[in-house]
């Protein structure tokens, strides 16, 4: 939480000289829903959080993960996405990952809004290449966002409406 606040403060004071309106958009990982509306309302409705956990939740989809280890490692070139799907339900369901939310479903949209899933990206992409490949959340998110905006760009619907909720706040803010 802290952390949070203090990157919102130096993002502020930043654009504060610029006299633009400025939104910001984190991830809520482990806090609670009260705690996010705290900071909203103490951020004057410029801090807002993405509806899940972190934007590695709108990621989990093992044709944008499959080709995102094919590129980076070439002793994969038979890889598909019936593989990381079952590597991803495997751990998922796994005691590391699993929460009250499961069901088996990889599109199950409670279960996505809760899973931890840069981790759980990471430990697949690990896994299936033998750790010759790994997903870092700070290196490589935006690699995969553009996976799976080809791939299916319909998963990322939630995501383009929280986004588009943002530039119409700093429009509104703007007239």
């Amino acid at each position: 939480k802290e952390l949070v606040y203090e990157i919102y403060q130096r993002l502020s004071k930043v654009a504060g000289p610029l006299d633009v309106s400025v939104a910001f958009s984190f991830d809520s990982e482990n806090l609670t829903e009260k705690e996010t509306k705290e900071m909203v309302r103490d951020s004057q409705g410029a801090m807002h959080f993405l509806p899940r956990r972190m934007i590695e939740c709108y990621l989990v989809n093992p044709q944008a993960i499959t080709e995102f280890v094919v590129q980076r490692d070439q002793e994969q070139s038979t890889l598909d996405a019936d593989l990381v799907t079952a590597k991803l339900i495997e751990l998922a369901g796994s005691d590391k990952f699993k929460i009250g939310e499961w069901t088996g479903d990889l599109a199950e949209p409670s279960w996505l809004a809760k899973v931890d899933a840069a981790k759980l990206i990471s430990d697949c992409c690990g896994q299936i290449s033998e750790y010759r490949v790994t997903f870092k959340k700070k290196d490589d998110t935006l690699a995969l966002l553009q996976r799976v905006l080809s791939a299916d760009r319909a998963q990322l619907a939630e995501l383009l409406k929280h986004v588009e909720k943002l530039v119409k706040s700093l429009s509104n803010a703007i007239h």
